[in-house]
């Protein structure tokens, strides 16, 4: 056996472009996978539980005592190429599993479906990654004389290489399936150096020129613009697609049919341009509040549309537009055709996180409008808090309205459909001294600090009816079917029984208690097909401590 001081650098090299290929691909199958399911909680929980199980998996099948483990180990420099056909059959199985499934787009994946299908799509990269390393610290330490630990380490370099450089390339927007072409360049120019060193001069060659001739034609656009029309079909598939860009957090396909320009990411549409009655409806309730608001705020999901309307308004000064995504409205505006971008020169676009830009100004508003979905990840439980909703209290006006979006029910809400909309109806209160409700399916929690808030139909009618140019925006009088006064009390009720009922704390979110997403997740798991009574489960527990676990746990079938 060598001493440990002599170690090869041509089998460390080997070592450290299998830990990048290992964080590079797991990367880039994260996204992929986030594109397909929720990319909440409970599919995160989903897929990092599986992908650690399949790991164990792995690193038990590597210690088994047959004579294969020795001939593999024996010959381990030719093993970490099993990373590219395993990639492509994940990423395969990941990208057809709602079709395994039988669950479709727009529809919320079933907890108890996505448990099965997340465990065998999650079985092939990271069984080899278990796999690969057990086999490779018993190559090291025959060949090398290098301890375990020491390959954990060298392991764990390029484990953050490969991090780091995937991050650097997809936040310059280029495709995953290239970026996927590098790291394989990455795996088998190592490989290629070691067999050299060999003399085996065409084990050496084969798989790294097959790659750099794949990276060099160009086959990761080919592949890309393959991938993206199909994941466009599935969910228009009657419209035409026009291309795509990538922020750092996501992928977004865009296409235009009619008078209609569409965002396609995560399986469903995320943007529809120009959404003129939806758009035109929220700015209607929030200016019937503050008739005279001049400088707006809008954050959410899709907010561009609002903005639009907003621009119609002969009296609006500053708009301020923000998306959870910080990058993606530049990037929208890049691509969008010229007869929907009549005045965005007036919008404002910080390109960065409103928390953190709200952390470093000044600047007060009129009316600021959060059209956020629901707080089913902690990313979006962040503009649910309380700490948020005193970061905006000290940047609007005296006389100024803040409205947040939740989804509520028309004629009916579950219990944990209340209680998540009770939670930020208790998180609102504890900021704010006034708050109205304007009902519906999508519910809107108006507050202020000033008592000019109202709920009277027609004192919102007349108010807004006041406002020049109001008419050729919202009819005013269709304000009168918004507030329907049985709706707003009924909302009321719940939302007030919820709080009423519950402990200190089980409703109110903030930072470190996330209360919003935790009521979310509860109502996200029970319309995707999980037990009813896991919410009752939940709150009994907080009700009554632990004595409550064995019991809850007896609800469930």
């Amino acid at each position: 056996m060598r001493d440990a001081r002599k170690i090869g650098w041509p089998s460390l090299g080997v070592i450290v472009a299998t830990g990048f290929f290992a964080l590079a691909a797991q990367t880039l199958l994260f996204r992929v996978f986030l594109s397909v399911f929720e990319g909440n909680e409970l599919g995160l929980a989903c897929f990092f539980s599986s992908w650690l199980l399949w790991v164990v998996v792995g690193a038990l099948v590597a210690r088994l005592r047959l004579p294969v483990m020795n001939v593999l180990s024996d010959r381990f420099a030719f093993l970490p190429l099993l990373y590219l056909p395993s990639y492509l059959l994940q990423w395969w199985l990941i990208g057809h599993a709602r079709e395994f499934a039988g669950v479709r787009p727009y529809e919320l994946f079933p907890l108890f479906t996505m448990l099965p299908v997340t465990f065998l799509g999650n079985a092939p990269v990271s069984f080899c990654t278990g796999f690969l390393f057990t086999l490779a610290c018993r190559w090291m330490r025959a060949a090398e004389g290098l301890p375990v630990a020491k390959v954990y380490i060298w392991e764990s370099v390029g484990g953050v290489l490969g991090g780091l450089a995937v991050t650097l390339l997809l936040a310059r927007g280029v495709a995953e399936e290239t970026v996927f072409l590098g790291a394989a360049l990455a795996l088998t120019a190592p490989l290629a150096v070691y067999r050299l060193r060999q003399r085996s001069y065409i084990a050496a060659a084969i798989p790294v020129l097959a790659v750099a001739v794949a990276l060099g034609s160009g086959l990761g656009g080919r592949w890309e613009r393959r991938h993206n029309l199909r994941a466009w079909q599935r969910v228009v598939s009657e419209q035409p697609l026009r291309g795509s860009f990538t922020t750092p957090e996501a992928k977004y396909l865009y296409g235009e049919y009619g008078d209609q320009f569409n965002v396609v990411a995560w399986e469903t549409v995320a943007d529809t341009i120009p959404a003129t009655e939806h758009a035109s409806e929220i700015v209607a309730i929030h200016l019937a509040q503050r008739p005279a608001a001049r400088r707006f705020l809008v954050a959410g999901r899709g907010a561009f549309s609002i903005c639009r309307r907003l621009l119609a308004l002969p009296q609006a000064e500053a708009i301020a537009w923000f998306d959870p995504d910080p990058a993606y409205p530049s990037r929208l505006l890049s691509r969008l055709p010229e007869r929907f971008k009549s005045g965005v020169e007036r919008l404002d676009m910080p390109g960065e996180d409103i928390r953190r830009w709200l952390a470093g100004t000044r600047d007060p508003y009129d009316v600021i409008i959060l059209d956020f979905p629901d707080a089913t990840t902690l990313a979006l439980n962040r503009y649910f808090t309380r700490e948020f909703f005193e970061l905006l209290k000290a940047h609007v006006s005296e006389s100024g309205v803040i409205g947040v979006r939740i989804s509520a029910g028309e004629n009916f809400m579950s219990e944990d459909r209340v209680n998540a909309g009770a939670s930020v109806f208790a998180t609102l209160r504890s900021v704010f001294p006034h708050l109205v409700i304007k009902p519906g399916d999508e519910s809107w929690l108006m507050v202020s600090g000033h008592p000019g808030l109202t709920a009277t139909p027609a004192t919102l009618r007349d108010r807004f009816a006041a406002i020049p140019g109001a008419g050729r925006i919202y009819p005013p009088d269709g304000l009168m079917a918004l507030y329907l006064p049985q709706r707003m009390e009924y909302e009321r009720q719940m939302f007030e029984a919820a709080v009423n009922s519950a402990p200190a704390g089980l409703l109110l979110n903030t930072d470190r208690s996330p209360r919003a997403l935790l009521h979310s997740l509860l109502l996200a798991a029970r319309e995707a097909g999980g037990a009813a009574s896991l919410g009752r489960a939940v709150r009994a527990l907080a009700l009554h401590g632990l004595m409550a676990l064995p019991v809850g746990l007896r609800l469930f079938p």
